[in-house]
C-alpha cells in the first residue's frame, strides 16, 4: 500500500502534466524560432542550430517530472517513520488542506478499554447480561464480561445474538430475551425507563460515564456505569491540531453526558452524541458544507461511513478492520500525538511541491532566452545547457529530500 501511494498521482500533478503539454510545444516552437531568427541573420548554420539545440536540451522537463512525485515519495517515506501508513498519495495533499477534524470518542481519543465503574443489578441479571456479550468484540461488551466474571460468574451460552451498531446487543438465553444497550436499544425494545432508572442514568452521565440499560423479557433490570480513560495524548493531539487554526468536533454513538464531559476536559469545540454511523455521516456532510475540507479519525465499525464520507480519514491502527480498509491514512502506532505532525508533513511536502515546480518554471524562462541567444554577448552552448538541466534536477531533488529535515 505504501509503495502504491509513493507512485500516486496527486491533482496537482495532474494540472503539472497539462501545462507541461503546452510547454512542450512552446519550447519546440522557441527552439525553431531561434534557428530562422539566427540563419534570417545571416549567421552560420552551426550556430544557428547551436542555438536551437541549447534551447531543446536547457528546456528539458526533468525539474517538472521530478517535482511531484520526489516530495511525495520522501513524504510517505517520513510519514511511515512516524508510524504512519498512507494508502492513498491524495490524502497527503487534501490533509493539507482540511479546516475541521472530527474524533470519535470510544477507542479514537479513549484507550478503547472501557471498565464497569458500577453497577445496580441482581446477580442473575448480570449473568444474563454477561451472556449476552459474551459473543461481541466492542470494547463495552467486553467490559460487562470481564466484570462478571471478576464477581464470579461464568457466562452461558446463547442459542441467538445480534448485534446492532449504535445500540447494543439483542440474545436469547435459556429461552429468555436480553438486551443490553443504551437507551435507543431500551426504546426499540419497548421496555420504557422508570423514574429510578432515569435518574441512575442522568446521575450517570453527569459523572461522565456511559449508562448500560440491562432489559429481560421486556423489563428493564439493570443499569451498568461504564467508564473509559482519555489516551495519555488525547490532550496533546487536540491542542496541537487546534494550534494549526483547525476546528475540532467529537462524534459519538455515547450519551450526551459522557461525551460533553471528554469534550470539556479536551477543549474540543462542537459535540455531536447519541449518533448511530449515518448520523456521523450526515454531520461530516454537513460540516463540509458549512466548514470546507474535513478529515475524521476514528478507529470502529460504525466510524466507516464517515471515514468513507470525509475527505481524508484516519483509521486508528488498533481499531477494527473494516476502519482500517475504509480509511485513506492508518495511524500504525494508534498514537493521537502524530496527527499534529501528520498535518505539518502534508503542508511541507504540499509547499515543497508548489516549490518545485515554481522553480523548474522560473529556471526555464531565465535560461530559454539565455539558450536562444536574445541576450547580447551572452551564449549557453548545449553541453553546458545539459549542465544546467542536471543541476536543476540536483535541486529540485535536494529540495524534496529536505522535507525530512523540516518535518
Amino acid at each position: 500500500m505504501a509503495r502504491e501511494a509513493q507512485a500516486a498521482r496527486l491533482p496537482i500533478q495532474s494540472l503539472v502534466d497539462k501545462v507541461s503539454a503546452y510547454f512542450t510545444w512552446v519550447v519546440m516552437m522557441t527552439a525553431a524560432a531561434a534557428l530562422i531568427a539566427w540563419l534570417s541573420l545571416g549567421a552560420p548554420l552551426y550556430l544557428a542550430v547551436l542555438h536551437m539545440a541549447s534551447v531543446l536540451v536547457v528546456a528539458c522537463p526533468c525539474a517538472l517530472g521530478l517535482a511531484t512525485p520526489m516530495s511525495i515519495v520522501v513524504g510517505i517515506n517520513k510519514a511511515a517513520q512516524d508510524g504512519v501508513l498512507i494508502k492513498r498519495g491524495e490524502a497527503l495533499e487534501k490533509l493539507s488542506g482540511v479546516r475541521v477534524i472530527a474524533f470519535d470518542k470510544t477507542g479514537t481519543l479513549t484507550e478503547g478499554a472501557p471498565r464497569v465503574i458500577n453497577a445496580i443489578i441482581d446477580k442473575e441479571s448480570l449473568i444474563l447480561a454477561a451472556s449476552a456479550e459474551y459473543p461481541s468484540n466492542h470494547p463495552l461488551a467486553k467490559a460487562i464480561v470481564k466484570y462478571a466474571e471478576s464477581m464470579g460468574i461464568k457466562p452461558i451460552n446463547a442459542t441467538e445474538f445480534n448485534q446492532l451498531e449504535g445500540m447494543g446487543v439483542i440474545a436469547v438465553i435459556n429461552s429468555r430475551s436480553v438486551g443490553v444497550g443504551n437507551v435507543r436499544l431500551v426504546k426499540g425494545m419497548e421496555a420504557g425507563l422508570s423514574p429510578e432508572f432515569k435518574q441512575l442514568s442522568e446521575a450517570i452521565e453527569r459523572e461522565g460515564y456511559t449508562p448500560l440499560f440491562v432489559v429481560i423479557d421486556g423489563v428493564v433490570k439493570g443499569v451498568l456505569a461504564v467508564g473509559d480513560p482519555l489516551r495519555a495524548d488525547a490532550y496533546d493531539a487536540i491542542n496541537g491540531v487546534k494550534e494549526m487554526g483547525l476546528r475540532t468536533i467529537m462524534l459519538t454513538g455515547d450519551a450526551e453526558g459522557p461525551a460533553y464531559t471528554v469534550a470539556k476536559v479536551l477543549g474540543i469545540d462542537d459535540v455531536y452524541a447519541g449518533l448511530m454511523p449515518n448520523d456521523k455521516a450526515r454531520i461530516i456532510r454537513d460540516v463540509k458544507a458549512k466548514y470546507g475540507s474535513v478529515a475524521v479519525v476514528g478507529d470502529g465499525i460504525n466510524d466507516a461511513v464517515a471515514l468513507n464520507e470525509a475527505d481524508v480519514g484516519i483509521a486508528m491502527g488498533t481499531g477494527s478492520d473494516v476502519a482500517k480498509e475504509a480509511g485513506d491514512i492508518v495511524l500504525v502506532s494508534s498514537s493521537l500525538k502524530v496527527i499534529p505532525r501528520l498535518i505539518r508533513l502534508s503542508r511541507t511536502v504540499v509547499s515543497n511541491i508548489k516549490f518545485n515546480i515554481l522553480y523548474a518554471f522560473a529556471y526555464n524562462i531565465a535560461l530559454i532566452p539565455v539558450a536562444a541567444g536574445v541576450i547580447p554577448n551572452l551564449t549557453l552552448r548545449p553541453e553546458l545547457a545539459g549542465l544546467a538541466m542536471a543541476l536543476s534536477s540536483l535541486t529540485v531533488t535536494l529540495n524534496a529530500y529536505s522535507i525530512k529535515l523540516r518535518s
